[in-house]
């Protein structure tokens, strides 16, 4: 049985104009105790539901071949182009959420002893690396694929936008991530280039003994399909769990909206379903925004001196740590984005400057993310479940679901619109509120599109 998350109905308040926007302020919430980032790692997790299975830190093998085992059964196939010619990459980049490596090797290895780990918004709990797959050598490094706990109360609080980007097979070019923003432009990054649903964050206790106000993510957060031209609000009220944080810190600035809240009773609905245009299209990903979850780096220094404990501070980018001082690698880069850049090949970078562009730009990458639980059920050639369709995934399976959710001219490929429609589907047929956005093979048989 699914437990509930919202306990009772949250009342919702006239304060939006009121909340800072300062940054330093929300990471000192977090450190200071004032609210808590939960990671579930069960049934009631986004990436975890579908597998029916429990974590364990027991530590596993990961390979090419383990790496090739998790392609075949979710249907993604690296076509070069983005999909316009039958030729497929040798180099893909790979990332495992929920997946540490206690001694990385330096460069590219045969096989590499990894094991699962809970994230939790604050430290390098995920890994990406570059993955030979005519080799099946796999090089690995540290990095966050999920967003840092002051990002989710932002968000939560409708301060500034945060993301969490699902698992899938997701498409990347090289180019420069921000290049308009002289504090955070990174060139030589990769970034994201097609449209993609993404998760975001409330506010709310999973439970009536809960300490503190928690923010996370799980199977009934709110989707956001990323469709263009819908309006946005630029601010919102707030719902008393968001309050009793800000109250904390600030008791005498919140007394009187506090008042409010305790007098105003407003039902949160379980599916937010935000962002969806009352018009359909036939395409994957026209009138798809992008989220803009690029890959790119964290830089330590900086973190240690504004963020700490965090290890990074992002609103969803797949960040691998690194520094500005890589002269010894004869690149601009240092640390593990630098050893992370010299993996896939890319032209080394001078120094910084102005400059945004990199020899490299436009250069293609898959980038197939997954969990560390998803590897490590295939390093032990466990099928949990069997095959599956999610984001990125391709073929006639494809096709057949499609057709199962009504949808014309898909073309074969889980993109913005037909994850959409799985959402959709799922939140029918379980509890409100309920989707992940993947196909299991229980599902597509209910549905009457086999895996």
């Amino acid at each position: 049985m699914a437990t509930q998350i919202f306990m009772e109905p949250a009342p919702r308040v006239r304060s939006a104009a009121k909340v800072t926007t300062d940054r330093l302020f929300y990471i000192n919430l977090f450190r200071d105790g004032f609210f808590e980032a939960i990671w579930e790692t069960g049934p009631n997790s986004m990436d975890y539901a579908h597998l029916d299975e429990p974590i364990s830190r027991n530590r596993f093998i990961l390979t090419g071949e383990v790496l090739q085992a998790l392609a075949d059964q979710n249907a993604f196939r690296f076509f070069r182009d983005g999909g316009a010619g039958v030729d497929e990459d040798d180099l893909v980049v790979f990332g495992l959420r929920g997946c540490v490596c206690d001694a990385p090797p330096l460069g590219f290895s045969g096989a590499v002893e990894v094991r699962e780990e809970a994230c939790d918004h604050a430290g390098y709990k995920c890994l990406i690396g570059a993955w030979r797959r005519s080799t099946g050598e796999i090089a690995v490094f540290p990095a966050t694929t999920i967003p840092s706990a002051p990002y989710l109360l932002m968000n939560a609080l409708g301060v500034t936008r945060a993301n969490m980007m699902p698992t899938g097979l997701h498409l990347y070019r090289v180019g420069a991530h921000s290049p308009f923003s002289p504090t955070f432009t990174a060139p030589g990054s990769l970034r994201q280039q097609l449209p993609c649903p993404v998760l975001r964050t409330e506010v709310t206790r999973l439970n009536p003994d809960a300490a503190l106000p928690t923010v996370g993510y799980t199977i009934y957060s709110p989707w956001d399909f990323m469709a263009q031209g819908v309006a946005k609000s630029s601010s919102r009220t707030l719902t008393r769990e968001e309050l009793i944080i800000l109250a904390a810190a600030n008791p005498a600035k919140f007394d009187a909206e506090l008042k409010i809240a305790n007098a105003t009773q407003a039902p949160r609905q379980p599916l937010t379903l935000a962002g969806l245009e009352a018009s359909e299209t036939i395409s994957e990903y026209d009138k798809f925004a992008l989220a803009g979850d690029n890959i790119t780096v964290a830089y330590a220094d900086a973190i240690r001196k504004t963020a700490a404990p965090l290890e990074h501070f992002s609103a969803g980018l797949q960040q691998i740590p690194g520094s500005k001082s890589g002269a010894a690698m004869g690149d601009a880069y240092g640390g593990d984005f630098g050893r992370f850049r010299k993996a896939l090949g890319l032209a080394p970078l001078g120094a910084f400057g102005d400059a945004i562009a990199s020899p490299d730009d436009g250069r293609q990458f898959w980038y197939m993310l997954l969990t560390g639980r998803d590897a490590r059920l295939a390093a032990r050639r466990r099928r949990s479940g069997g095959r599956r369709l999610r984001y990125g995934s391709s073929g006639r399976a494809v096709e057949r679901l499609q057709r199962a959710l009504g949808l014309e001219g898909g073309y074969g490929v889980v993109g913005a619109r037909t994850m959409r429609e799985i959402i959709r589907w799922q939140s029918r047929v379980h509890t409100p509120g309920w989707g992940d956005g993947i196909v299991t093979e229980a599902q597509a048989d209910k549905l009457g599109a086999s895996l």
